[in-house]
């Protein structure tokens, strides 16, 4: 239970750090790719769907800052969230919640551009991010960092005298297993 309870501590946690990111990178991208076209950017450049539009050259700056801001938010995902198969709801969830801000800020949002935008950001982080986790997940773990980790930790049982016997061996190629208890049939 408590596992549980500190795994899902761990989720919020990676989500509020993940908002904040996911804003300051657009904040970011809009002051670098948005700004210089529009004079005084606001809140609603970010939370009024208006602005998104693929007929001004305004509305094209703020898709490919959203767009840009999408590949960032993928590298989040790799370094936050780190499991692929994680990167689609940490996406989906914070486009979600961005529509309910938006919603709340200047209405519903009624352009077929502002929804395009939406859907290309959401496979765009998803998908690179996966990609991203995906290799991570794939590379080769060193086998003399499992060894070093293997004999400090078998150092550490035999100097406490945590169950040690004298027919262990104490080389630095032995990897330490004792402690992993196995359970089969219902709990």
């Amino acid at each position: 239970m408590e596992r549980a309870r500190n795994g899902c501590m761990l989720c919020r946690e990676q989500y509020v750090v993940f908002r904040c990111l996911y804003y300051l990178s657009l904040g970011l991208m809009y002051k670098m790719i948005v700004a210089p076209y529009v004079p005084g950017l606001t809140l609603y450049h970010f939370f009024d769907w208006r602005w998104v539009s693929f007929s001004s050259f305004q509305g094209w700056m703020v898709s490919v800052a959203s767009l840009v801001n999408a590949v960032v938010t993928a590298g989040y995902l790799r370094l936050l969230v780190q499991r692929a198969k994680k990167c689609l709801d940490f996406a989906g969830t914070i486009l979600c919640v961005h529509l309910i801000i938006v919603t709340c800020f200047s209405g519903f949002p009624k352009q077929l551009a502002w929804w395009a935008l939406q859907g290309a950001n959401l496979a765009v982080s998803a998908l690179l991010g996966e990609w991203l986790c995906m290799q991570k997940e794939m590379q080769d773990i060193p086998i003399s960092s499992l060894r070093r980790n293997g004999a400090s930790t078998a150092a550490k049982a035999s100097s406490s005298g945590s169950g040690g016997s004298s027919s262990r061996s104490s080389a630095p190629h032995v990897l330490e297993l004792s402690s992993i208890t196995i359970q089969d049939g219902p709990r």
